[in-house]
């Protein structure tokens, strides 16, 4: 079965920073994709965290981190945001290099659980890097998801952080 991507919006920081808020997400589509483009306003890298609805507890989420040396894998449980690791490059990053973030939510109006599966990547010209594959369950959220508010783990998003909803519709 083909699928449809359809922009819903694109959001993208100014000068002061901050969070990107997605609110008012129609319930017209199957699934959501979110394309996120980041960097944050302290050194080293950070999580990004992702919230629905504003709510405040997330259930599971398990992350791999491959560096191009090492690999590992950690869980998490009852956070405050679905985090995706180490994707959000600090200000002791080669300047200009903002990290990427898609992340795939199927079955969003469902009212009891949503799923995430997230990938990453962030690299500072080739001293360091990381790829990330993370994937969640939460049943805390009980309604159809109809905001997500994107922050970094620490610090703050800069200027020209942006983000981009999609809807999927099946056809």
């Amino acid at each position: 079965m083909a699928n449809t991507f359809k922009k819903i919006e694109t959001a993208t920081l100014g000068s002061g920073g901050g969070t990107i808020t997605f609110s008012s997400i129609p319930q017209t589509y199957t699934d959501l994709y979110l394309v996120i483009s980041s960097r944050k306003s302290t050194t080293s890298t950070t999580d990004l965290g992702i919230r629905f609805n504003s709510e405040g507890t997330y259930n599971n989420f398990t992350s791999l981190t491959g560096t191009g040396s090492t690999l590992a894998n950690s869980s998490f449980t009852n956070m405050s945001y679905n985090y995706v690791e180490n994707v959000v490059p600090g200000t002791n990053f080669t300047s200009l290099i903002f990290g990427s973030t898609e992340m795939y939510i199927p079955n969003y109006t469902n009212s009891s659980t949503h799923s995430t599966l997230a990938t990453g990547v962030n690299e500072n010209d080739g001293t360091n890097a990381y790829q990330v594959i993370s994937a969640g369950i939460n049943t805390s959220v009980q309604s159809a998801i109809t905001s997500i508010s994107i922050v970094s783990g620490t610090g703050t998003l800069v200027q020209y952080t942006s983000a981009t909803l999609y809807g999927i519709k099946s056809s």
